[in-house]
């Protein structure tokens, strides 16, 4: 679609018209001068700080072929600032066409370095970013103000909430902390309006990982595991013991006192057959259940974040050469996809041979059971959460040795 530059002075040719080709003997006569097509076409180009200049592009057309609104052409833009080599460059105002409307630094006709945005809504302006900018999109620090009240300050990458970053919820509530391509990951820390907080590591916007939840009303912690945002295992701690006590003593005070039904006919349990005794309760291997499902938490974590981040991330560009080759030139991939019955075989290749119970639950967990095949980023990512298991369990050895032989770390001081 047709767009053409107009503004409030005289136009050249060249705006109107186009550039004539450099093939053509194309000559300007300018009091009384002659100028080559090169020198006119040179003059033509927009530099430094111009008024208005205002854009127009060609109507659509309806069934019948002719132009919407009666008119061929309809207002587009308008741009008030600096200019380089017929591009904005510099400082300016820009107006689109919805009435929106951007005022600060550009770069190579695209808004670049700092800057404020507006949207027009309900005929008025209601300002949207103030910040930074890199090729038009909102990058680096800025504070955007949403619609709804809620408010955001800190970092963007590509128009994305991207980095470190506050958010103020409209409830209340406020977050503190790591953002990834819109979404709360990374670590950071959650203040509730009714005065909890939570503190630890978050993934796609949910508590994930390991982290601490504080509960206001009943001055307890409790520190653990949290999974697809549900704690799944952990400690509770008090506080502080006199806050603790002074919150009892409140709760005392407020409660209402509840006296039971008294049965029909008084038990006497002085007598021996009115007395019920109950069996002693103890769980057998309490620390190896604990132990047992902790790991599996943490397998849990794994899977999660494993399918959530981006394999660049994963897995250095040695390994992603390297699991490429081998998954490429296997035999059993056909079409770029591997049969799943097939996936232990091109596993072995890789020097990873996990238990036949263990490549199954992992499986499962990453949700490709009901598959016949992967393709190759479904099975980097297998290799990712395998080695990433694998290090875990070594990890854990390691300290599980160090503790039965009685090491203590060295205290350099």
């Amino acid at each position: 679609m047709a767009t053409t530059f107009v503004n409030t002075f005289a136009l050249p040719s060249r705006v109107l018209q186009g550039a004539p080709s450099r093939a053509s003997s194309f000559h300007q006569k300018t009091k009384g001068q002659t100028l080559s097509w090169r020198e006119a076409d040179s003059k033509a180009h927009k530099n430094g700080n111009l008024r208005t200049v205002y854009t127009v592009r060609q109507n659509d057309k309806d069934q019948f072929g002719d132009f919407k609104n009666g008119s061929r052409w309809r207002g587009d833009t308008q741009y008030r600032g600096e200019w380089q080599s017929d591009q904005r460059e510099g400082f300016g105002t820009m107006i689109y066409p919805s009435g929106d409307r951007y005022e600060g630094d550009w770069v190579q006709g695209k808004r670049h370095g700092n800057g404020a945005y507006w949207v027009k809504e309900g005929g008025k302006l209601r300002r949207q970013y103030a910040g930074e900018w890199r090729d038009g999109k909102k990058s680096g620090q800025g504070v955007f103000f949403y619609k709804d009240g809620a408010r955001y300050e800190g970092e963007w990458k590509n128009d994305m909430l991207h980095g470190q970053g506050k958010f103020f919820f409209i409830n209340g509530d406020v977050y503190k902390g790591d953002w990834r391509d819109g979404k709360r990951t990374g670590v950071g820390a959650m203040r509730y309006l009714n005065g909890n907080l939570y503190e630890g590591s978050w993934l796609n916007d949910k508590r994930e990982g390991p982290g601490k939840y504080f509960y206001k009303a009943t001055m307890k912690i409790h520190v653990g595991e949290w999974v697809n945002d549900q704690p799944k295992c952990g400690t509770y701690l008090d506080i502080s013991p006199d806050e603790y006590h002074n919150m009892i003593q409140d709760s005392e005070q407020v409660s209402v006192a509840f006296t039971p039904t008294p049965p029909a006919t008084p038990l006497d349990r002085s007598s021996a057959a009115n007395r019920i005794t109950l069996p002693e309760l103890t769980v057998l291997n309490s620390e190896e259940m604990i132990q047992e499902r902790v790991d599996s938490i943490h397998r849990e974590e794994s899977v999660n974040r494993t399918m959530a981040l981006p394999l660049s991330e994963l897995l250095t560009d040695e390994d992603l050469e390297t699991i490429n080759s081998i998954f490429m030139n296997s035999p059993a991939v056909f079409e770029s996809r591997l049969p799943l019955s097939q996936l232990s075989i091109l596993l072995e290749d890789l020097d990873i041979f996990p238990a036949p119970t263990t490549l199954t639950q992992t499986v499962e967990r990453m949700q490709f059971q009901s598959l016949e095949s992967i393709d190759f980023q479904q099975f980097a990512r297998v290799v990712a959460v395998l080695a990433l298991e694998e290090e875990e369990e070594e990890q854990a050895q390691l300290e599980s040795a160090d503790n039965s032989t009685g090491l203590q770390p060295v205290n350099d001081d």
